[in-house]
């Protein structure tokens, strides 16, 4: 069948029970003229029936009229945004109760991604993306990740197993992994600006504690010339993990990690020779354990 790329005005009134669809290519393109951005999220709105929604966004009207529907992004499970020129997106993240994938790349002038707290009817909190599993940026120069700080006071995306961060030059710290109890792959790459994954500041109300990180199973940090700091000069357990990955990090100095991390369950340390040679221990005793994980 070959590729549709133009959805028809008025094609999907015919769809009415539809309950799947996946859209995998941006559902708008330049053979488009200015009057019909905006038209594919009616079309979207006539599926009343829809219960799974993946789908690919590439314009920031689109964009913005997408989320401002409820019902649409309740069934979301799949969102990629892909090329879109805008400055700012703020996502009202509440309303995506089932996404589990959320892709966004190639945005090269987007600058913030905010995830902001908001409310049920009985002014509740309402938890962030409680369903993803897997968030990729990649390739966002400009962009920054904010929150309202009082996001920070519990445990969100508690499904949130993947995240994978390339080409996002403008990104600092990471400090909202804080929220992510269950992450057990992170990869970060191409991200010239970063100092350090989990800040020491205190301005973020919040502090790593024996729990962070206690899901990690791959830490793969790659091409970060800035970096200098996983999470301060202190040591995590590491309960469950087997992999750390490093290349082309040359300020990064130390591990967050001592006698007791990661026991019976690291397999491997991989990293340039240069690197391992001058990385900084507690004491010689520690160094001894690890160098039995090492790979050039």
């Amino acid at each position: 069948t070959e590729l549709l790329r133009i959805i028809p005005r008025g094609m999907m009134r015919n769809f009415s029970n539809l309950e799947i669809l996946a859209l995998q290519v941006p559902i708008l393109s330049g053979d488009f003229d200015e009057e019909m951005h905006g038209n594919i999220i009616n079309e979207l709105q006539c599926l009343k029936q829809l219960k799974y929604l993946d789908i690919t966004i590439s314009d920031f009207k689109d964009l913005e009229k997408f989320v401002s529907d409820p019902c649409l992004c309740n069934c979301t499970r799949v969102l990629r945004v892909r090329g879109c020129k805008e400055i700012t997106l703020r996502l009202s993240v509440g309303h995506f109760k089932q996404l589990r994938d959320l892709i966004i790349s190639n945005c090269s002038k987007l600058q913030e991604l905010f995830f902001n707290w908001i409310t049920n009817n009985d002014e509740k909190e309402v938890r962030l993306f409680e369903n993803l599993e897997k968030m990729h940026f990649l390739n966002l120069p400009k962009l920054v990740i904010s929150w309202d700080v009082r996001n920070l006071q519990c445990e969100h995306f508690r499904k949130l197993r993947f995240v994978y961060l390339e080409e996002c030059d403008a990104i600092v710290e990471i400090t909202w992994l804080l929220l992510v109890p269950n992450l057990q792959l992170l990869w970060i790459e191409d991200c010239g600006g970063l100092e350090e994954i989990i800040s020491s500041s205190e301005e973020f109300g919040v502090a790593y504690d024996k729990n962070t990180f206690s899901n990690l199973k791959t830490f793969v940090l790659k091409g970060l010339p800035n970096l200098q700091s996983i999470c301060g000069m202190n040591a995590l357990p590491f309960p469950s993990l087997e992999t750390i990955h490093v290349r082309r990090c040359p300020k990064l100095r130390r591990l967050p990690v001592d006698s007791n991390s990661a026991k019976n369950t690291l397999k491997k340390i991989k990293g340039e020779e240069e690197w391992w040679e001058g990385l900084e221990w507690e004491n010689e005793t520690i160094k001894a354990r690890f160098i039995q994980m090492y790979e050039c």
